[in-house]
C-alpha cells in the first residue's frame, strides 16, 4: 500500500541554489538552469502517464510477480534465490524512480549539467527489497507518484504525512528556508515560544482592567463617531431643507423676473413714447411763462422813458444798462407824400399807446411789481388761450398712454414690490437708477401740469412729485446717487429753460415766491455737495446777476435844462408819464427788486461772498442815487416816501449778515451811511 506523499526539499533546487549562489552574473548559469527545468517538465509529464496505468493492490505479499510483470512486461528468471528482471525492465524502472539523499551539509559546487558515468553505473540495479534503517538513514528511494507530488506541490507541509525519517523541523531544513528567505528578502519572525509558567493573578487583573480601559475608549471613539455622523446628517438634512427652499424661491423668482421684465419693458415703452410729447410742450409752456413776465418789455419801457425824458431836458444821467441812442428825427412826409418817419420811432409810438391804453383801463400807471403790468385785458386773455391749449395736449398725450403708465406712485410700487421681495437683486441691478430715470419723464410730465404763470393754482407750492419721491427715499428705492440722477434730468433741465427764456420775473413778488418755495422743495433732495445742487443755485445767482445788470435807470432833473414843445397830444402825454415812470414807477419797482433778491434768496444761494458783494454794490451805488435823485419830487401821493422805501431794503438785509461780514465791509459801507443819514442806526 502506497503512503502518502511527503514534501522533502528539492534537490534541484538546491542545486539551482547553490549554482546561482556561486555565480550570480554568469549567464551560463541560465542556460543551465533552463535545461534542468526542462528536463524535469519531460521527466514529470512520463511520471503522470506512468502513474495513471498502474494499479495499486493490498496484498503486498501474494503478488509480487504479477504487479511487477503486469507494470513491466518481460520474461522472469528461473532463479529461486531472488527476484530477476530483465535489463530493459530496470531501464525503465530506473527512468521512473527517484533517489532523495539528505545533505549532511551545504555543498557548493555547482549542478552539472548530466550525471557521469560512475553515477550512472551505480544507478543501474535499484533493489525491490525493503531498506535497512543504516541504508535508510540519508538515502529513501521514492516512487513516481511521491516524486511528482514533490515537485508540484505548494509549500503547505502541514497536510502531508511524513516518513520518521524526515523531520521538517531539523535544523538543515530550518536553516535552507532561512536561507531561501535571505536571497528572497524576506524576513521570517522566529516562532514565539509560550512560557510554560502561569501568568500571576495581578498580571491577569491588569491584563483585563488594560482591556477594559482600551474597550471603554473605542467606546468613547465609537460614540463620538456616532455624534459626528448625526451632526452631519443634521448638516444634510438642513442643507436639503436649504436647498429645496432656495429651489422653491428660484422658480418663484424665476417667473417674477419673467413678468417684471414684461413690465419694464412696457414702462420704457411708455415713457419712451411720453417725454417725447412733453418736451415740446414744456418748452411751449416755459415760453408762455416768458411771454407773461414781459421783461423784454420793461427794457423797452426803461429806453422809451429815457428817451422822453432826454427830449424834454429833464434827464440827468442814466444808471445800469445804457439805451441805445434813437435815431435823429426826421420828417413824417416826405416830398412825395410817403411817411419817411424811422422804424423806431414808429414801435415806440405803438408802445406808448398801448401803455397809455393799459393805465386808462386800470387807472395807474404801471409799477411793475405785477405780472401783468404790462399786458392788456386781450392779451392777458390770449395767453391763458394758449396756455390752456397746452394743458389740454399735456392731457391728451398722457391719455393715450394705459392709465396705469401715467401716475408716479404707481411707477414707485412696482418698484417696491421688487426691493421687498429680491432686495439683493434690487441693488445688483442698479434699479434705483432704472426707476431714476423712468420717474424723470413723469417728473417733467407733472411740472407742466402744475406749471402757471399767473400762480393761481399754487401749483409749484405743493410740489406733488416730491411727496412721492420722498416716500421712495424712505422705501430705500432711491439713493443719493438715483435722486440727484433724477433731478438732473427733470428739475435741472426745466429750471435752466425757464431762466434761459427768461420766464422768471424777480419783480413780481408771487413769482420769486413761487420759485423759492420749490427750490426749498428740492433741496432737501441733494447734499451741500451736489453737484445738482451746485449747478442749480448757480443758474438762479447768473440770472439775478443778469436781471439787475440788465436794469436801466433814467435819474430824472428837477429843472429843466431847456423847453421843448410837444409837437402832440400823445407825445405830451408820454412826456408826463415817463417823469411819473421815473419819479414813482422805477423806484417802487427797483425797491420790490432788491426786496425781494434780500428776503428770499440769500438762505438758498449760499455760494459766496461775490453774490452779497453785487446786491450791496447795486444798493449803494444805483438804489441811493435813485432815492437821493427823487427826493425834490416827493409829493403826498406817493404811495411811500424814499425813506420808507429805504427803510424796507435795510430791514431786509439784517439777517444776511451782509453788512457785518469782514469779506464786504467796503461794498457796505454806503449803505451804512445812508443809514445814518435816514436816522436808521
Amino acid at each position: 500500500m502506497f503512503r502518502k506523499p511527503i514534501k522533502p526539499k528539492n534537490t534541484i533546487q538546491n542545486r539551482l541554489t547553490r549554482s546561482l549562489e556561486n555565480d550570480d552574473d554568469d549567464k551560463d548559469d541560465e542556460t543551465v538552469i533552463r535545461h534542468i527545468q526542462k528536463r524535469n517538465r519531460t521527466q514529470n509529464k512520463r511520471r503522470r502517464t506512468l502513474v495513471r496505468k498502474v494499479r495499486v493492490t493490498k496484498d503486498d505479499d501474494n503478488e509480487p510477480e504479477d504487479f511487477t510483470s503486469s507494470l513491466f512486461p518481460v520474461k522472469a528468471q528461473t532463479s529461486s534465490s531472488s527476484s530477476l528482471y530483465s535489463k530493459d525492465a530496470m531501464a525503465q524502472l530506473k527512468a521512473e524512480q527517484n533517489f532523495y539523499h539528505r545533505p549532511e551539509e551545504e555543498s557548493t559546487t555547482a549542478v552539472p549539467l548530466q550525471p557521469t558515468k560512475e553515477e550512472e553505473q551505480q544507478q543501474q540495479f535499484i533493489s525491490l527489497q525493503e531498506p535497512n534503517e543504516s541504508s535508510s538513514s540519508n538515502t529513501r528511494i521514492l516512487t513516481g507518484e511521491e516524486a511528482f507530488f514533490l515537485e508540484n506541490s505548494n509549500e503547505d507541509t502541514n497536510d502531508v504525512e511524513m516518513d520518521g525519517d524526515f523531520n521538517v523541523d531539523s535544523t538543515d531544513v530550518q536553516d535552507w528556508e532561512k536561507e531561501v528567505a535571505r536571497r528572497a528578502g524576506i524576513s521570517i519572525m522566529p516562532p514565539s515560544t509560550v512560557s510554560p509558567t502561569h501568568p500571576s493573578l495581578q498580571n491577569l487583573q491588569d491584563n483585563i482592567t488594560h482591556a477594559i480601559r482600551q474597550i471603554r475608549a473605542q467606546q468613547e471613539n465609537v460614540l463620538q463617531a456616532r455624534e459626528r455622523r448625526e451632526q452631519q446628517v443634521q448638516l444634510l438634512e438642513e442643507d436639503l431643507r436649504r436647498s429645496r427652499k432656495e429651489l422653491e424661491r428660484s422658480g418663484a423668482a424665476f417667473e417674477y423676473f419673467q413678468r417684471l421684465r414684461q413690465k419694464l419693458a412696457m414702462w420704457i415703452g411708455a415713457m419712451r413714447e411720453l417725454q417725447t410729447k412733453v418736451r415740446p410742450i414744456q418748452d411751449a409752456l416755459y415760453q408762455l411763462q416768458a411771454d407773461v413776465a414781459a421783461l423784454e418789455r420793461w427794457h423797452d419801457l426803461e429806453d422809451d422813458m429815457t428817451y422822453y425824458l432826454k427830449k424834454q431836458g429833464r434827464l440827468m444821467k442814466v444808471l445800469g444798462r445804457q439805451p441805445a441812442e434813437p435815431l435823429a428825427d426826421l420828417p413824417h412826409v416826405d416830398e412825395f407824400g410817403r411817411n419817411v418817419q424811422s422804424q423806431q420811432s414808429l414801435q415806440r409810438e405803438k408802445r406808448m399807446r398801448h401803455l397809455q391804453m393799459i393805465a386808462e383801463e386800470r387807472q395807474q400807471i404801471p409799477r411793475g411789481d405785477e405780472l401783468d403790468s404790462l399786458l392788456s385785458d386781450n392779451e392777458q386773455e390770449e395767453f391763458r388761450e394758449r396756455h390752456s391749449a397746452l394743458q389740454e395736449a399735456l392731457s391728451v398725450a398722457l391719455v393715450s398712454l394705459d392709465e396705469k403708465f401715467t401716475k408716479l406712485q404707481w411707477l414707485v410700487d412696482d418698484f417696491a414690490v421688487w426691493k421687498k421681495d429680491y432686495a439683493a437683486e434690487y441693488k445688483q441691478c442698479y434699479a434705483g437708477l432704472s426707476l431714476a430715470d423712468l420717474a424723470s419723464v413723469l417728473v417733467r410730465a407733472e411740472l407742466c401740469e402744475l406749471n402757471d404763470p399767473w400762480n393761481e393754482s399754487e401749483g409749484y407750492n405743493e410740489a406733488k412729485w416730491t411727496t412721492v419721491i420722498r416716500s421712495a427715499q424712505a422705501l430705500g428705492l432711491l439713493d443719493e446717487i438715483a435722486i440727484e440722477r433724477l433731478l438732473d434730468k427733470s428739475v435741472l433741465p426745466a429750471v435752466q429753460s425757464v431762466l434761459s427764456k427768461n420766464g422768471f420775473n424777480i419783480c413780481s413778488t408771487k413769482d420769486v415766491k413761487t420759485m423759492s418755495t420749490f427750490l426749498r422743495h428740492v433741496e432737501p433732495f441733494l447734499s451741500p455737495q451736489s453737484a445738482v445742487a451746485a449747478a442749480l443755485k448757480t443758474s438762479f445767482v447768473d440770472y439775478i446777476r443778469m436781471v439787475l445788470a440788465r436794469i436801466a435807470i433814467p435819474i430824472p432833473s428837477s429843472i429843466a435844462q431847456k423847453q421843448v414843445a410837444s409837437e402832440s397830444q400823445m407825445d405830451a402825454n408820454a412826456e408826463n408819464m415817463a417823469l411819473q415812470y421815473a419819479t414813482i414807477g422805477q423806484l417802487y419797482r427797483i425797491k420790490t427788486i432788491l426786496t425781494n433778491v434780500v428776503t428770499l434768496w440769500p438762505p438758498l444761494l449760499q455760494i459766496d461772498h461775490l453774490f452779497g458783494e453785487y446786491v450791496l454794490d447795486f444798493i449803494g451805488n444805483k438804489f441811493l442815487l435813485l432815492l437821493s435823485a427823487t427826493t425834490p419830487f416827493e409829493q403826498p401821493r406817493f404811495s411811500a416816501s424814499p425813506t420808507d422805501m429805504f427803510t424796507e431794503v435795510w430791514n431786509a438785509l439784517q439777517p444776511t449778515g451782509w453788512l457785518n461780514d469782514p469779506n464786504l465791509l467796503v461794498a457796505s459801507a454806503t449803505i451804512r451811511a445812508a443809514a445814518m443819514a435816514y436816522g436808521l442806526t
